[in-house]
């Protein structure tokens, strides 16, 4: 799409769309948001970057599961390296929104108590991820729906999430 606006942008080799694909988050539709917006806003070809500050400033969080792992499992260890689990509910709200819609403060004080087990790793680790990635897609879809955008490109014109077909 970004060559179709900007016709000598980009280059269309499976080395420059690797990078991009790599350097943007999923779900594609965030991404085509962002895109239509800045399509709107600027002459210039956007950079992976541009597109990343739009998304953080649509207010959706991009935050990758990998890094929201990582977010819960500071939490518990902080718990399980004071072992005072009366603090789990403070440890819980330093937390990210959507990351607190998937683990409760007594997930915390499990996975801080069961800290040596490989199960962690093995089990709640990949079912916490994959959690994660459904939760935010329909987080996603909820901001691009409530918040459709018109958006133009050479003569089409075509109203982006302000219903179902899009």
């Amino acid at each position: 799409m970004i060559n179709s606006v900007f016709p000598r942008s980009t280059g269309t080799d499976d080395v420059t769309i690797g990078v991009w694909q790599a350097a943007l988050p999923e779900p594609y539709e965030m991404v085509s948001k962002a895109l239509y917006e800045y399509i709107r806003a600027s002459s210039y070809p956007p950079k992976p970057g541009d597109l990343i500050s739009l998304m953080y400033a649509q207010n959706i969080q991009i935050m990758a599961g990998e890094e929201a792992w990582e977010e819960v499992r500071g939490a518990y260890m902080s718990l399980w390296s004071e072992t005072d689990y009366s603090d789990a509910e403070r440890a819980w709200r330093g937390l990210p929104d959507l990351v607190r819609k998937i683990c409760t403060p007594t997930d915390l004080i499990d996975w801080a108590f069961h800290v040596k087990s490989s199960d962690i790793k093995q089990f709640e680790k990949p079912r916490f991820v994959a959690a994660y990635k459904d939760v935010q897609a329909q987080e996603i879809k909820k901001v691009i729906a409530s918040k459709p955008i018109t958006a133009i490109a050479g003569n089409t014109v075509k109203r982006i999430g302000s219903d179902d077909n899009g």
